[in-house]
């Protein structure tokens, strides 16, 4: 049968319309990562950074040269034969943060991008471009923290649980207002003396504040009785010297005292707080927290979600009276000088007096018994 010129025409506008389509459907751009797994991933989470190592085994498909963190220019910070070591600190490298839907943890997360190697079977074609591995750390916000976890000036904040990291407060008290040398316990204060305190802690993104301080005479938080000389991060003692400045250190000083009546010791108790550093409405960069309103009342209800805080102890402080200056000691030894020479001259004259009492007596005395003897003659 002989085909007609109309069929060989239509038979080649087929065969020309999927060579055009099959064109049209390749493009440049690049296809969006291919998100891997991330059960090889073993995570190490600190209060400064996240340590994400990976098994070389399961990369056999990864070009192992090349791979980084969200920022490129950060990449693997130890390699060996059998794993790939990544740190991410949590505030840098494309490291980014939020709340746990519950409001008890804050996020941090990261994720290991690298080139997908081509593959070595006969494959014509493939639409991976590159592998993304998600890894993140969480930080529990607010904990109770057993006496055991921490010294009298130090707590950490820590749980048990793989992927959570740390937080570490501390409190020290300093022998000047230079903030040197550390005071060791018991520490011997003068009363009246400056007691130099310095509250900090130790993640590179984090504010602190002490929102409530108190004292007491024994070394319980909740002893009493108590003094309380910071309240809501208002200066509650006339004798205390505390400009706040936000960041992770926070220094304030206040006149020594003791409880009466007979206590000898007093033990200093900070509440401090936490806060994801530059949030213009987190509790560390609210400060001094008058009761001024409604509005101000919901919106520290609503930045309580990103706050961490913990309770720490320093002490014991043994407290002395406090020394005279050399004036008032040159004066005090001249006045018991003075005096001392005052009862001296006075002993003596008291002693001179009853010497010439006892003279007048004996020679009165005499006189008389030798009247009585010319008169017996007489007779």
């Amino acid at each position: 049968m002989k085909s007609s010129p109309l069929c060989c025409f239509l038979v080649f506008l087929l065969f020309f319309s999927c060579v055009y389509s099959q064109d049209n459907a390749t493009t440049s751009a690049p296809p969006a990562p291919t998100t891997s797994s991330k059960s090889h991933i073993s995570m190490k989470c600190t209060a400064d950074y996240m340590e994400a190592k990976i098994d070389r085994k399961e990369l056999s498909n990864l070009d192992t040269g090349n791979l980084h963190l969200k920022d490129e220019s950060c990449k693997s910070t130890e390699v060996n034969d059998d794993f790939i070591i990544f740190r991410a600190p949590l505030d840098g490298c494309g490291t980014t943060s939020n709340a746990s839907s519950d409001g008890n943890y804050l996020v941090y997360y990261n994720a290991i991008t690298g080139d997908l190697v081509a593959p070595t079977t006969n494959t014509l074609i493939t639409r991976e471009h590159t592998a993304e591995m998600p890894f993140q750390c969480s930080y529990l916000r607010k904990v109770v923290v057993s006496r055991k976890a921490f010294t009298p000036r130090r707590a950490a904040i820590f749980t048990k649980t793989e992927s959570f990291g740390n937080f570490t407060f501390t409190m020290d008290m300093y022998k000047t207002d230079e903030y040197k040398e550390k005071h060791e316990y018991p520490a011997d204060i003068g009363i009246g003396t400056a007691m130099n305190i310095e509250v900090t802690v130790n993640g590179s993104d984090l504010a602190v504040i002490p929102v409530m301080c108190h004292a007491t005479p024994t070394e319980g938080y909740d002893d009493k009785p108590q003094y309380v000389f910071i309240n809501e991060s208002c200066s509650q003692d006339d004798t205390l010297k505390y400009k706040k400045k936000e960041g992770g250190v926070q220094r304030f000083s206040l006149a020594a005292f003791r409880f009466l009546p007979n206590y000898d010791n007093v033990y200093l108790h900070c509440k401090v707080v936490a806060c994801p550093f530059g949030e213009s409405d987190s509790r560390c960069a609210l400060g001094c927290k008058t009761s001024s309103g409604g509005s101000n009342r919901r919106r520290r209800a609503a930045t309580l979600v990103r706050d961490i805080d913990q309770d720490l102890t320093l002490g014991p402080i043994k407290l002395r009276e406090r020394q005279r200056s050399s004036a008032q000691t040159a004066s005090s030894g001249s006045m018991i000088t003075m005096v001392t020479i005052v009862a001296g001259v006075l002993g003596f004259l008291v002693v001179c007096l009853a010497v010439a009492i006892v003279i007048i007596y004996k020679r009165k005395k005499s006189h008389t018994n030798g009247a009585k003897l010319l008169v017996q003659e007489e007779a």
